[in-house]
């Protein structure tokens, strides 16, 4: 009586793969699993794959860093996905193709060289250094997927502001930044429209001031999905101009600039990776009060001792 013996093909066997993932990714035991799905009898080669496979969560995205290792010849790669699932499934089609490599090379070997000893013939590392073509977004290298640092442009932003000058202004704003992983760094300018300004003692003369602003925030975000919110700090350099109007008043200009420092808060909602709808909230305290004056009248005005300011518009992430 005779008995048929069969050995059965494990991932395990062929590919010593050390494997971490977020919560809720695949383990291990899933990539061996699709490998073994995958490769079929790729599976028997005569020398293991070491592999080092990590998957690590960029803001909402996923990234895969797969490190293959084969004799002495080194492969990496990077993979983002929006989801941690594919790319489980991108590490194992990987895999598999370096296992399907290894098989023919050693066929060949077998082939035309059978004298020769186990484990010379090497696969071509020309795998391990292509994209894996998945769904969703392309793979991206380290320079074009999830950049670390990215531009930021505020399209015109309406803002309203409180203070220093004695009547709420609604004046336009526009910037450039940069986001570095979790920071921001903006440079704003505002235009704030002409506001008149009466004499306490003589209503018949006054000031029109003319105000323009130049404000740097730096921020530190916190995303939660689609949403980021971001502690400020912030500084502004005010430049006015002021101008007597009315009657007996000569219509002579003078200039003063105030700066003023605080903090604020930032908030995106993002409507696509690269565009989001932003507000601002900020408040500042004036390090000094220019005063506004005309001859022979005195003080129309001092200005406030404090601005808060609010701003909503459309930000580009490039």
């Amino acid at each position: 009586m005779s008995t048929l013996l069969s050995a059965t093909a494990h991932a395990e066997d062929a590919v010593e793969l050390d494997w971490s993932a977020p919560a809720g990714c695949p383990d291990a035991s899933a990539v061996h699993e699709r490998i073994r799905s995958l490769a079929g009898e790729t599976l028997r080669t005569k020398e293991r794959l070491r592999a080092t496979g990590r998957i690590e969560r960029r803001g909402t995205r996923f990234r895969l860093t797969l490190t293959v290792r084969d004799g002495d010849t080194v492969g990496e790669r990077t993979v983002d996905s929006d989801a941690c699932t594919d790319l489980a499934g991108a590490a194992a089609v990987a895999l598999g193709l370096l296992l399907e490599d290894k098989r023919q090379a050693e066929a060949a070997a077998t082939q035309t060289k059978p004298s020769k000893p186990e484990g010379d013939p090497k696969p071509s590392p020309g795998p391990a250094q292509d994209d894996v073509t998945q769904d969703g977004p392309p793979a991206a290298t380290s320079d074009d997927g999830e950049r670390l640092f990215r531009a930021m442009v505020l399209l015109p932003h309406p803002t309203y502001d409180l203070g220093p000058l004695p009547t709420p202004s609604i004046g336009l704003g526009a910037g450039l930044g940069a986001k570095f992983e979790a920071w921001r760094f903006l440079a704003i300018g505002r235009y704030y429209p002409t506001v008149g300004v009466a004499a306490s003692d003589y209503p018949a003369a006054g000031a029109n001031i003319d105000r323009l602003s130049a404000e740097l925030w730096t921020c530190h975000g916190f995303r939660s999905g689609r949403v980021e919110l971001a502690p400020c700090l912030t500084g502004s350099l005010d430049h006015y101009t002021a101008r007597g109007t009315g009657l007996d008043v000569a219509p002579r200009s003078g200039r003063a600039a105030a700066f003023a420092l605080g903090g604020g808060v930032a908030g995106d909602v993002y409507l696509f990776d690269w565009l989001a709808l932003s507000a601002t909230a900020a408040l500042r305290v004036e390090t000094s009060r220019p005063r506004v004056t005309i001859n022979d009248f005195g003080e129309v005005k001092k200005l406030g001792p404090a601005q808060a300011s609010f701003a909503l518009g459309i930000t580009l992430i490039l």
